[in-house]
């Protein structure tokens, strides 16, 4: 099931990209599925790793997935609640050696050869926490009061480096030709 669905049409890349920019999102981590078959996969494995770290079965849209440094995606709330409010919290609060109550099998190495960068010159850190935010043009106000402001908390935290990954979830006019 997908929550907020405002209605979803397909959009090509070059679109998105526009959206970004009018809604001064930016573009430098701006990410997008590799392929159809990435897609489904990135579907897949986010719902086993929602369930796996206790989340209801559904995707909400904004919302984001929390790798440590190793890779191991944690949860940002710790319990069954599908509301991405705890993700404000959790990125101020977040330190050095944070150990997750819940965490799931699905990796950030699994999770990142299913996207690629919209700037091809964007290179991501090794030994860095990752804040990978999915988002679509279709969810509206949410990107404009959301996204913004998890990247600014994701700056914010000096305790540690969160690397911050934009992957749009949107419905692609062309399906994926490379």
């Amino acid at each position: 099931m997908l929550f907020g669905v405002n209605k979803p049409k397909y959009l090509t890349e070059d679109e998105i990209v526009r959206y970004a920019n009018k809604k001064k999102l930016g573009t430098a981590n701006l990410y997008f599925v590799k392929d159809t078959i990435a897609e489904n996969e990135i579907y897949k494995n986010v719902l086993q790793a929602y369930d796996s770290l206790g989340k209801s079965f559904s995707f909400a849209f904004p919302d984001a997935l929390v790798f440590d440094p190793k890779g191991i995606n944690i949860a940002y709330a710790q319990n069954d609640s599908v509301c991405n409010g705890a993700l404000f919290g959790f990125l101020q609060n977040l330190y050095p050696g944070y150990k997750a109550g819940i965490e799931s099998n699905y990796t950030f190495s699994d999770f990142n050869k299913l996207i690629k960068p919209y700037n091809n010159e964007h290179k991501l850190s090794e030994n860095s926490y990752k804040l990978v935010i999915l988002w679509a043009v279709w969810t509206g106000r949410a990107n404009k009061t959301h996204l913004p402001q998890w990247e600014l908390l994701a700056a914010q935290n000096k305790k540690l480096t969160i690397e911050v990954i934009k992957l749009n979830m949107d419905f692609k006019n062309k399906r994926f030709v490379q």
